[in-house]
């Protein structure tokens, strides 16, 4: 009787391993869709990801790999595979970036890494397109930069900043192009230079400041150009260095040149770059060389 039963119980067993089999792997039903586990391999034979699908929909959690078997990338399926929830990394599964996907395009925050997984930049995203407000740091973990972004195109505020975190730049860009005003900074706030952009290349005047707030360099552009009114002053006190204009980057017209003292040490004339007329230098005294 003993006997009997042993052996049924091994008949059990031998026939719930025989129908207990893993499903199979990367099935496609009637219709043509993926159905249940995939793993599917390159022609060496090794996996380029592995994950599930339900009607040809993506499902919880994919793995795609290197050549080198590593952890390439690893992504979390909802929503009926409309929405991916990603972890992309480098070799040795050092972290590289983090984001959402929605219809296979990046959408809303996304975060930028390197080695060793120092977070680099935040970018927002809509419908795959940069959109929002964009944030670089430093190694430090700082914010350095600000800019915006509608359709991947820079439109609004830009701001650079110094690690204590006082703002080093700033300006605005519009469709692309920096334009209008713009500042810099020295640390600690106060205004080192002011000028203008228009269309992302200097245009009219610029100012130059020293760091008690006395202007030391005037330049004026038309379009990118050095077109204009032109002087120096020296930085220690003030004094005017030199005055001149520029025409189309040129210097043009009469240039004076003053030492320490502020006193015209020599003149010069242009007419578009080249020496044109006399050039005169002058003793302290102020009269004239011969």
């Amino acid at each position: 009787m003993c006997k009997r039963i042993f052996s049924l119980f091994i008949f059990v067993l031998v026939s719930a391993s025989l129908f207990a089999q893993p499903p199979s792997l990367n099935q496609i039903d009637k219709n043509g869709k993926k159905q249940g586990k995939w793993i599917k391999k390159d022609e060496h034979n090794k996996p380029i990801y592995e994950g599930t699908f339900k009607d040809d929909k993506p499902i919880g959690e994919f793995q795609y790999y290197y050549d080198t078997g590593e952890i390439k990338t690893i992504s979390f399926f909802s929503t009926n595979g409309s929405v991916c929830r990603t972890k992309h990394f480098f070799p040795r599964n050092i972290l590289m970036a983090e984001g959402k996907y929605l219809n296979e395009k990046r959408d809303s925050i996304w975060k930028f890494y390197n080695a060793p997984n120092s977070l680099v930049s935040e970018e927002s995203y809509r419908n795959g397109k940069k959109d929002g407000i964009e944030k670089n740091y430093s190694r430090q973990g700082k914010v350095v930069e600000e800019k915006n972004w509608k359709d991947s195109i820079l439109n609004g505020a830009w701001k650079k900043y110094y690690e204590d975190g006082g703002v080093q730049q700033e300006g605005i860009y519009n469709t692309g192009f920096l334009e209008g005003e713009v500042k810099y900074y020295f640390p600690g706030g106060k205004v080192a230079v002011v000028g203008a952009y228009q269309h992302s290349l200097k245009h009219g005047k610029w100012i130059h400041y020293n760091k008690t707030g006395q202007i030391i360099r005037i330049e004026n552009y038309n379009l990118g150009e050095l077109h204009g009114y032109y002087a120096q002053w020296y930085e220690k006190d003030g004094t005017p260095k030199l005055k001149g204009e520029y025409k189309q980057e040129k210097k043009h017209g009469k240039w004076m040149y003053n030492d320490e003292k502020g006193k015209v040490e020599k003149d010069s004339s242009f007419f578009v770059g080249y020496i044109h007329g006399a050039c005169t230098e002058y003793y302290e005294s102020g009269n004239k060389k011969t």
